[in-house]
């Protein structure tokens, strides 16, 4: 076990008072990075280093914080039963479970996946035709980075304007304010 493990092991929570000591003392830090983040975007400073430090010193005290509850929920999961959350000092501590998302199994990579897929689509087993073509994406759009390079062609041009499409650039207003000494603001209009 490395030294820095060693010691995150020591802050783990070891009794609920201590796990809501730690709970409050997080709840109270993302309050006031929340004061002061209000403060810093009320104060319309061109530079937040009044606030920076303080913020960056919170937003780390608080993930150790995070990352050391959760030690404690791993390590206690009987305390959860059946829940997947848990109240402590007030506040919901648990497990939030995100979306459904597609996960490759060890070994398969997504181009073995697309070419078994693309043979489905032509199998002789009705059921792995089906699955085949449900499963399988195909994508047709316009390589507008195509169209682009082409527009010097003056074969090329005739086409576009036969398929209704030019090629154009626009221009946008701007403001670049003269702050010696300092990088220069681009201020663009809205279209």
């Amino acid at each position: 076990m490395t030294t820095r493990l060693k010691k995150l092991v020591q802050l783990v929570p070891r009794t609920k008072p201590e796990l809501e000591a730690m709970v409050k003392t997080t709840i109270e830090m993302q309050t006031e990075r929340e004061k002061l983040v209000a403060l810093r975007d009320a104060a319309r400073l061109e530079s937040d280093k009044p606030f920076a430090p303080r913020i960056a010193e919170l937003d780390a005290e608080m993930a150790r914080n995070l990352e050391l509850v959760e030690c404690w929920a791993e390590g206690n999961r009987a305390e959860f039963g059946e829940n997947k959350s848990l109240s402590i000092a007030g506040h919901t501590i648990g497990w939030r479970l995100g979306n459904w998302k597609t996960s490759l199994i060890k070994k398969t990579r997504w181009n073995d996946v697309i070419m078994t897929l693309t043979e489905w689509k032509d199998h002789a087993n009705k059921q792995l035709r089906a699955f085949g073509n449900r499963w399988v994406r195909v994508k047709i759009e316009a390589d507008k980075e195509a169209l682009i390079a082409d527009r010097a062609d003056n074969d090329a041009v005739p086409l576009m304007r036969e398929l209704g499409v030019e090629i154009v650039q626009e221009e946008t207003f701007y403001l670049s304010p003269d702050r010696e000494g300092q990088n220069p603001a681009l201020l663009t209009a809205a279209n």
